[in-house]
């Protein structure tokens, strides 16, 4: 009588919870860009196209797709069965293309087991036959087999009888029960396919050693998602640990997630990886509930753990997904003699000061060595955010400063910046005075950050930073900047980055950017991302424009997973300052528009010593200085006989940082303006004037625009701005704007032919040169030039034009790469499509355009007229610049 399946896979879930996989785990198949056509031209079928695909020991995959989608070619090719027209499969370490027909006919003998759709069997031989067929042509014996494997009795019987589907002994030896797990599914859930036969499922064994994998193609997802991940053919192939087998059970038996809660919390915590499961949720739910439930239990398992990564991972667990708010144990971690706990434990407590204070306190005089240290310092940190907001209550003077940097810079702390040169921390004066800090101070201030688990900004660092030279502080910090760069960016220092970032100069904070588009350059993501979100914890205008600069950039730089992370963080941070202001990104990008410090006449005054030279901005937004003859010159003067050197060059340096400063916000507002031509934008009269007539940076921008007074959207009047700052129109009258006024940028679409001649002979009066494209004739569409259905461009197609035109589209304007085309989009608005022939991935040349479409905001095709008439204008624009002249 054949037992209950349940019964039978109750009585060995303990074996289905250990773990299967091993640490030496290696790849038994392995495909690269493999590729299998039939026929040749237009008559060509392309079954595979280029399948990467990676599968070690013990892991289970299905490839689920629809007839003709490839299953079965793919199948062919992995086992051997048929050549590829191109691409390589490795099996057990051995490239099987490779082989000639003996030595790959004997290689499926040995290693690959099949069970094919109308099984193969030999018609004329018995089944015992043809079991044993395949072994006697391999020179073995049946009975050596099975003294091989060391079965006996009905284990014996049961294995012989799989034979018939596996065909090679080796290929069904596994650790744990495997047919009782897939008689328990058919029991439970009815799925029979995994027994029956015909197209619907196929399997395919692959043994190495004690392990094997399988490989199953179904017509069917429900049946493959029961035993693995669901695979789309011909994708990118994950894998499925067999260990979360027993977690499917659990999420779709409710009889086996009860027997699960049962179990000791040991056994459970071997269910290994889960983030992979497509019902996470649920896994989370089970999770939360048996631990919540058994919390005394499981912060007891703490202390069973030997191996500091299954420690790290049982805390994960606990007070990241399970969100413990007990940490007695966490305190005695503090001294564990693996890094990772000792790290993990002081980010867990970190994050929850507030909770943890009391426990910290309790258990202070029970520690001892580096955990007592580690715990007085989280015990400071504490009071430091508790004391008032400023911490003015901390130090009001020099010598309370002092006291407090030397009683609090504990041994353990110390050991954080013990990497940096001492000279650093006496190099700094404070503010106001010539006398030099002690070294405790300027070191409890390094120490204080490269101390954090978590990125943020100390008021009690910032308090400190109140009594220092400001510029005796960013010169330490520029070097301790260079000297991280001399280190190859060492990741254990990278909280240096913060410190940087926080009060480093403008010059400072530009040298960063350039750091992070470095890092990124060379796949270092993470360590780009940090540097963007301190130079975030700036809040001066140039990092702002920075964070802007960076989060504008679309994607478009390659390598672009490293990139993207920077223009995510950049965002991230940007929009937070928005929030944190309550304005919008726009009105923060105008807010943050800086003059470098240049008056409205566009000078300053630098001090050399014992004399102040003399800066102005010229019209081409270079810079000029006045010498000690009174001429001016664009380069910066030497220091005359007697004059010490040392003012000077700081001078000269402040000098280079403003040309730099001056480039950065024109090249910035240059592409929002650029924007403003095709979205609209508008700014009210105050703002304006102080953007555009007050800032002499813009100014000289503003003077070569046309701008025009808006009401409803709808143009009513225009003006242009002239050097000393007064507003006239085309026919050259005085101009003055209304206090209500609306103000953008003129498109050519808004204006007659007549209004842009007048315009354009008024630029050429006075010798201005105009804004490439304002006063050009518009561009817009006629009824024929699009398709029947009102949405397909049919103008541009088949147009020729290059991969570098296209790829300017990107470098410029921010374009997507999308659909062997690029998505131009305008967030609120809509975008434009612009698709092109396939092309090679390194190819470089001409391309034909084949459609060019535009969107909506939802991102849907939409006729043009749909859209505002200076947006679509605008975009066919950048469109004709896409073409080849």
């Amino acid at each position: 009588m054949v037992s209950d399946p349940a019964d039978t896979i109750k009585a060995d879930t303990k074996n289905l919870f250990k773990a299967v996989r091993r640490k030496d785990m290696k790849t038994i198949l392995e495909t690269k860009n493999l590729k299998k056509y039939y026929g040749d031209g237009d008559l060509q079928v392309k079954a595979l196209d280029g399948v990467d695909l990676r599968i070690e020991e013990g892991e289970f995959v299905a490839v689920v797709g629809t007839s003709g989608s490839g299953k079965s070619t793919l199948l062919y090719m992995l086992g051997g069965l048929d050549y590829a027209t191109s691409g390589t499969v490795t099996v057990a370490g051995r490239k099987i293309f490779e082989l000639n027909e003996k030595e790959l006919t004997i290689f499926r003998r040995r290693q690959i087991g099949f069970i094919f759709q109308n099984y193969n069997l030999v018609p004329i031989l018995s089944i015992y036959e043809n079991i044993v067929l395949p072994l006697e042509l391999d020179g073995r014996r049946v009975e050596e087999v099975m003294e091989d494997t060391a079965w006996t009795g009905p284990e014996q019987n049961r294995r012989t009888c799989s034979f018939v589907f596996g065909a090679v002994a080796k290929a069904l030896y596994i650790q744990y029960p495997y047919e009782q797990l897939t008689a328990y599914l058919d029991h439970r859930f009815g799925k029979t396919g995994f027994t029956g036969s015909g197209e619907e499922n196929r399997w395919r064994l692959w043994m190495d050693g004690e392990l094997l994998c399988v490989f199953l193609s179904a017509h069917d997802p429900g049946a493959a998602n029961y035993m693995a991940a669901f695979l789309s053919c011909l994708k990118p192939f994950p894998v499925l640990d067999m260990e979360d087998l027993p977690l499917r059970l659990a999420l779709m038996d409710p009889a086996a997630k009860d027997f699960l809660l049962t179990r000791p919390l040991p056994e459970l915590e071997q269910m290994g990886k889960y983030s992979g499961l497509p019902r996470k949720k649920d896994y989370d739910d089970l999770v939360d509930d048996i631990l919540q439930n058994r919390q005394k239990e499981a912060l007891e398992e703490i202390r069973r753990f030997t191996d500091a990564r299954e420690l790290t991972a049982w805390l994960k667990i606990l007070y990241e997904r399970a969100a413990f708010t007990d940490f007695s144990p966490l305190p005695a971690l503090l001294g564990h003699r693996a890094k990772s706990v000792r790290t993990l434990a002081e980010k867990i407590l970190y994050r929850h000061l507030d909770m943890a204070y009391p426990v910290l306190q309790d258990t202070l005089p029970k520690l001892q060595g580096e955990a007592l240290q580690l715990a007085e310092q989280f015990l400071v940190q504490w009071k430091e955010t508790h004391s008032g907001g400023a911490s003015q209550e901390l130090f009001q003077s020099r010598e309370e400063l002092e006291f407090y940097c030397e009683k609090n810079l504990l041994p353990a702390a110390r050991k954080k910046a013990a990497w940096a040169p001492r000279e650093w921390f006496g190099q700094v004066r404070y503010a106001g005075s010539s006398q030099k800090t002690p070294e405790t101070v300027l070191e409890y201030l390094f120490v204080r950050y490269l101390s954090l688990t978590e990125p943020e900004r100390l008021k009690t660092a910032d308090r400190i930073a109140a009594f220092l030279n400001r510029q005796d502080l960013q010169a330490v910090l520029l070097k301790s900047w260079e000297f991280w760069l001399l280190e190859d960016c060492e990741p254990k220092h990278r909280l240096l980055i913060l410190l940087c970032g926080i009060y480093g100069s403008d010059s400072l904070i530009l040298q960063m950017e350039k750091g992070a588009e470095m890092l990124a350059r060379k796949k270092r993501g993470e360590m780009a991302e940090s540097i963007i979100r301190a130079i975030g914890k700036n809040g001066s205008p140039i990092s702002l424009m920075i964070l802007e600069r960076q989060a504008c950039q679309k994607g478009h730089r390659k390598p672009r997973m490293s990139f993207a992370r920077t223009e995510q963080a950049a965002r991230e941070c940007f929009q937070k300052e928005a929030d944190r202001l309550g304005i919008s990104w726009d009105a923060l990008a105008d807010r943050i528009v800086s003059n470098a410090g240049f008056n409205q006449k566009g000078e300053q005054e630098l001090n050399v010593g014992k004399r102040t030279l003399t800066v102005r901005l010229m019209p081409d937004l270079s810079l000029q200085v006045k010498d000690g003859k009174g001429a001016w010159r664009k380069s910066f003067p030497k220091p005359g006989k007697g004059e010490d050197l040392e003012p000077f060059e700081t001078a000269r340096l402040q000098f280079m940082d403003w040309k730099n400063q001056v480039k950065t916000i024109y090249e910035a507002q240059f592409k929002r303006l650029e924007r403003v031509m095709r979205t609209g934008r508008c700014w009210q009269k105050e703002e304006w004037e102080r953007l555009f007539l007050k800032n002499p940076i813009l100014q000289p921008m503003a003077h070569r625009l046309i701008w025009g007074l808006y009401k409803n959207e709808q143009l009513t009047d225009a003006f242009c701005c002239l050097e000393d700052g007064s507003l006239c129109t085309a026919k050259d009258n005085a101009f003055l704007l209304p206090e209500n006024a609306c103000i953008s940028l003129v498109c050519p679409v808004e204006l007659s032919y007549e209004h842009r001649e007048a315009w354009r002979q008024w630029m050429e009066d006075y010798e201005i040169l105009p804004l490439p494209g304002q006063l050009e004739a518009p561009l817009t569409l006629s009824p024929e030039q699009i398709a029947p259905d009102g949405k397909q461009l049919l103008l541009w197609t088949g147009k020729q034009s290059s991969t570098g035109r296209l790829q300017a589209l990107q470098t410029r304007y921010g374009a997507i790469p999308k659909d062997n085309g690029y998505l131009l989009m305008e967030e609120g608005i809509g975008g434009l499509l612009i698709c092109a022939e396939e092309v090679p991935w390194n190819y470089h040349g001409p391309v034909c355009l084949k459609e060019a479409v535009f969107l909506n905001a939802a991102e849907e095709p939409c006729p043009p007229d749909a859209l505002p008439a200076r947006f679509v204008s605008g975009m066919l624009r950048l469109l004709d610049e896409c073409l080849c002249k």
